[in-house]
Parts: C-alpha cells; structure tokens; sequence
C-alpha cells in the first residue's frame, strides 16, 4: 500500500506536522490495518462509510481496545487532511470526512473513559493486595520500575518507622 506510505511520509514532513518518526509509523500503521480490513486503500465514498454497520471500523474494535480505535479514528481523520493537501478529494468531501471523523472520536468518548476508570480500579486493587509490581503506570514518567507512588511511600513508611 503506497499510499498509506505516502502518508507515513507527508507525516513527517512540515506540512503534515512534523511528527516524530513513531507517531507517524503508529497513525501509518493503523490506517493500514483499517485498510486490510477493506481489502483495499478505499475511495472518498468508501471512507465515509468505515463507521457504517458493516465497515472496517466495526471490525476493527471487535479485537481492539477503546483507545485503539480512537487512535485509528485520528489516524483516519489525519489520513483524509493529508488526501486533501495531495488534492486527492473535493475540498467538500474533506469537509464531510473531517465532520465524520469528529463524530466518531465522540461516540468513543465514554468507552474510552470506562477503560480508564477500570485500569485506575486495577491499579489500585493491585497496589491495595501488596502487588505494586502488576501496575501498569510508572512514576514520574520512569520506565520499567512498576512503581506507583502510593507503593513508594509505604516504603518510605516501612523504613523510618524500622530506623
């Protein structure tokens, strides 16, 4: 699929916003995903139609989470700007796909906010059972300690009171 390419490449550049190389691969690759659903890089009429009943988009959320979809959504909505700047679709096809993108990323507003409460409930189940290890949020933005912060301060706790 030259075209997603195209766009992977239009990402990365000054008027596609100058993305960092992954952000960009990410919303190339999952245009393509979407696109493999369809079976093909899909006309103006044809991406209109990905949130239909039966199109690619209500296939693509049966094996992926909420904030998957919303991120295809996006990518989506990217990948129709960028048809609009190669001059690929009508100014008012644009129009209509940019509104249709908006309206899907709202419908997706509360399942997306559901599995964040549910993560957040995870989380603390975990670290409330001594298992601070199985959460999934590092602090401070520090990859690979598995630490919460509540976790850390109970250490601190465990330790001036042992001194």
């Amino acid at each position: 699929m030259a075209e997603v390419e195209g766009f992977r490449e239009w990402l990365l550049s000054l008027a596609g916003g100058k993305l960092r190389p992954a952000t960009a691969g990410q919303y190339a690759s999952l245009v393509k995903q979407v696109f493999t659903l369809v079976g093909h890089v899909p006309s103006e009429q044809e991406l209109l139609k990905l949130g239909d009943a039966n199109g690619a988009l209500l296939k693509f959320q049966e094996d992926h989470s909420p904030t998957t979809i919303k991120n295809a959504c996006i990518s989506i909505s990217r990948y129709a700007l960028y048809l609009h700047s190669q001059k690929k679709v009508s100014p008012s096809s644009y129009t209509v796909l940019a509104a249709t993108a908006k309206r899907w990323l709202y419908s997706l507003r509360r399942p997306v906010q559901a599995r964040r409460v549910a993560m957040l409930e995870e989380q603390s189940v975990n670290i409330e059972a001594g298992r601070p290890w199985l959460t999934t949020q590092p602090v401070h933005g520090q990859q690979g300690q598995g630490h919460t912060s509540a976790s850390m301060r109970e250490d601190c706790l465990t330790e001036t009171t042992t001194l």
